[in-house]
């Protein structure tokens, strides 16, 4: 009887470490997927705004504003995360086909009916504990007719 209980004891003895191993493996995959979530709300949220930045901006020289006033408009609409946006001459305005050059204002009588489109690439970074940052780019554009 004596050396039974020896043989449980010692079997106990060998696994009390096991349950907070357990625990930090588990906790250290929860923090990676919280924070995952965080981080993905964040670059949603960001994105969601550049998204409604370039709406504003085609809007407004779809109504033929000037492109300087257009420009402004994308970044005033940004004015959260404007910090981040790229330089005025990265914001690009086309009228019709890609490739074709907006007058200023972009949008007169000759291209009415015609797409008004302000894009750029914005550069997103993510930080997440644990693991390298990620830098992609992302075209942000808007799309209006020309009234």
């Amino acid at each position: 009887m004596r050396r039974m209980t020896t043989v449980w004891s010692s079997l106990r003895r060998g696994q009390r470490g096991a349950a907070a191993v357990e625990f930090a493996i588990v906790v250290s995959l929860l923090f990676m997927l919280v924070f995952g979530i965080i981080a993905f709300g964040l670059f949603f949220s960001r994105y969601q705004v550049y998204q409604g930045a370039a709406r504003e901006a085609a809007r407004l020289a779809a109504v033929r504003a000037s492109q300087a006033d257009v420009k402004d408009r994308a970044y005033d609409a940004a004015s959260p995360y404007d910090g981040e946006m790229p330089s005025p001459s990265a914001i690009s305005i086309l009228v019709g086909e890609p490739g074709s050059a907006a007058g200023d204002p972009p949008c007169s009588d000759a291209t009415r009916g015609d797409r008004v489109t302000v894009s750029w690439v914005q550069p997103f970074n993510i930080v997440l504990p644990l693991v390298p940052a990620l830098t992609f780019n992302v075209t942000i554009r808007g799309v209006f007719r020309c009234e």
